[in-house]
């Protein structure tokens, strides 16, 4: 495996990175992933590892964005660099004014990325490069946003409807790609026999874990609409109420109680039970 850098702006191949101590590289299925780099801080890594810069594995579609920089003294001196998938790249956009969505969620995740990322009104918000190419999921989205992170909206639809999300990289042109798939459950095995593992955490938790959620839209008292989603009994039912009064049923006139559950179920893949390593 080697390990690529590209700058920031023209991603052009900058250089290679030869000395490192390890590469963290935590893929995310509906989530953007992850990657802590530390290498020794030789005159040629400090000169590649710079903010905004772009980590490319030989052996990977997806990319990094080197978006934290810290040099450490121990017996030599070391860089530890880390960021986000390339994914990343929609947190640094906000959804403007109102988006309703209503349909497949390929198009509704087509909407939001065409009018805040790749074609805005706004070409100063536009991010050059980066592509995707609509699709049908098979999924019905039902719901609207309003000034919300666009990375957050669209990985908190992917996650409610499980569906992964990548952004592959191609390093002969400098295009990024961003790629719903729908995935494989797999295991992963973890051995300190191969000396690059510098940790091991298990983590099981419920305390944010919801099953089931009342989801209220507008109205006042009594008429309030309101809409139950989810389940469990007994002390393995855990409830959470959600405010969807930001939904209002002119801009679902045949569909209305359907985006409140769509809000819902949501809600709860959020607070889904954390388990794994």
């Amino acid at each position: 495996m080697e390990l690529y850098i590209f700058n920031q702006g023209e991603r052009k191949l900058s250089g290679i990175i030869e000395a490192y101590e390890y590469l963290r590289w935590t893929r995310r299925y509906s989530r953007c992933g992850a990657f802590e780099l530390k290498a020794v801080a030789t005159a040629d890594n400090l000169a590649l590892l710079r903010i905004g810069n772009i980590l490319w594995k030989n052996d990977d579609e997806e990319a990094g964005l080197i978006e934290f920089m810290e040099l450490t003294l121990q017996e030599q001196e070391f860089i530890v660099i880390s960021g986000r998938f390339a994914t990343g790249f929609l947190a640094r956009r906000i959804v403007f004014g109102t988006e309703v969505l209503s349909g497949d969620l390929g198009a509704a995740t087509d909407q939001l990325l065409q009018g805040n990322l790749i074609n805005p009104s706004d070409v100063s918000r536009k991010i050059d490069g980066i592509y995707y190419i609509p699709i049908s999921l098979g999924v019905n989205v039902n719901t609207q946003m309003s000034y919300k992170n666009l990375m957050s909206a669209i990985t908190d639809l992917f996650d409610a409807a499980d569906v992964g999300i990548k952004t592959i990289f191609d390093p002969a042109t400098g295009l990024f790609s961003i790629i719903p798939y729908h995935g494989n459950n797999t295991s992963a095995v973890f051995s300190r026999e191969f000396e690059n593992i510098i940790e091991q955490i298990f983590t099981h938790s419920i305390i944010d874990y919801a099953s089931f959620a009342l989801v209220a839209g507008e109205g006042e008292g009594s008429e309030r609409v309101v809409v139950p989603v989810g389940g469990g009994d007994g002390e393995f039912r855990h409830e959470v109420f959600v405010d969807a009064r930001d939904l209002q049923s002119e801009s679902f006139p045949n569909n209305y109680e359907e985006a409140l559950a769509f809000r819902g179920i949501t809600r709860l893949a959020e607070l889904a039970m954390v388990q794994g390593i």
